[in-house]
Formats: structure tokens, C-alpha cells, sequence
């Protein structure tokens, strides 16, 4: 397996930072991992980094990592963080990364998985999706967020603005019509109380 690290040029001069994991033979498919929302492309204790380099050299396709603006190695401030702007940077990598002779497989991690889904219902194309997620909540509300909101204890802060954009997303109805195959939802509910 062979990995390569590149920076990939975006508008206003801001950039994305992408690891391709290739395989020692060629392949005809491409898998592309979407982060969480306030992850990297690394993953928590290297997670990302070694599944990619064992599904690289295991299955024989190339994988594609890389982190949204705002997170990791890529330009931006997380602040700045929106699912519109998430979306069009994993669009973006497909269409810039990947080609037509080519199965592309989206893997998306928490938030990572909605950002894949809909990437992949938006391409319009032959695209499977994994999803490791939350089961793709519907209909929830943020009425009454901050203009600022802090998440994971204060370590992140995000503007009321993304909570009012996940609010209007209604990924099971408006966006799984829309996807090819969707092969995997490992969704876990914890019910509090």
C-alpha cells in the first residue's frame, strides 16, 4: 500500500487536506471517509488512519481521507462550520478525486454519515453508502440555542446557524430515496431517563 498527502486548493484560497491510501495493484474503487463533525481525517486514537490502510491493503481499493475546512490539517475555523459548506467539500473530493470508471463507496463516521449520504444522493450516480452513525435523527429542534453554542465541554463552539441548517435536514425523507444503496446503518440509541 502506498499513502500520499496532499493539499487540494479551494475558492478564496482556503484548502483541503487529503491522504489517499492506494493499493500495491490497481483498483476500480474508491472509498471516501467523511469525518464527524468535530473530528479529522486521523480519527480518534488513529481509528481513520489504520481502517483506511486495512481496507487498502486488504480489499484492494484506494481510499480517501480528508479533513472538512475547519477541522484537522485544512484551512478554516471550525466556528465557521456548516453542513452546507460539509457537503459541498465532500462533493467536491468526488468529483475532483474520483472518475466515472470507478465504484465509489462513501463511509461516513457520526455526522460524517449524514454529510455521505447526502454527497452521494447530490452526485447522482452509482454510489453506495456505509453509514456509522446515530440512525440519522429526524425532526429535531434547537429552539432556544444561543447565538454561540458550545459542544464536547467546551472544547468546540459552533454559531446557532448549524443548529437551525441540521433542523430543517430530514435525511430519511428527503435524502435515502435519493442514494443508490445504502448498505450499513449501525445506529445506536441511548435513551436517557
Amino acid at each position: 500500500m502506498k499513502r500520499n498527502e496532499r493539499i487540494i486548493s479551494l475558492e478564496n484560497g482556503d484548502w483541503l487536506s487529503v491522504t489517499e491510501d492506494r493499493p500495491d495493484i490497481p483498483s476500480k474503487a474508491t472509498v471516501i471517509f467523511c469525518h464527524g463533525l468535530s473530528g479529522d481525517k486521523v480519527g480518534p486514537q488513529k481509528l481513520l488512519t489504520l481502517l483506511s490502510s486495512k481496507i487498502s491493503s486488504c480489499s484492494s481499493v484506494r481510499v480517501l481521507r480528508f479533513d472538512f475546512r475547519g477541522s484537522g490539517l485544512s484551512s478554516g475555523a471550525f466556528l465557521n462550520t456548516s453542513l452546507d459548506m460539509m457537503i459541498r467539500e465532500a462533493v467536491f473530493i468526488a468529483d475532483n478525486l474520483t472518475s466515472d470508471l470507478e465504484t465509489v463507496i462513501w463511509m461516513g463516521f457520526s455526522t460524517g454519515s449524514l454529510i455521505a449520504l447526502i454527497a452521494s444522493a447530490l452526485r447522482k450516480k452509482n454510489e453506495r453508502v456505509v453509514a456509522i452513525s446515530n440512525g440519522f435523527t429526524e425532526e429535531i429542534s434547537f429552539l432556544g440555542a444561543e447565538d454561540v453554542v458550545s459542544i464536547r465541554d467546551g472544547q468546540f463552539f459552533l454559531p446557532k446557524t448549524y443548529f437551525l441548517e441540521r433542523e430543517k435536514l430530514q435525511p430519511r425523507k428527503n435524502f435515502f430515496p435519493f442514494c443508490s444503496k445504502i448498505d450499513c446503518i449501525l445506529a445506536v440509541e441511548l435513551r436517557l431517563g
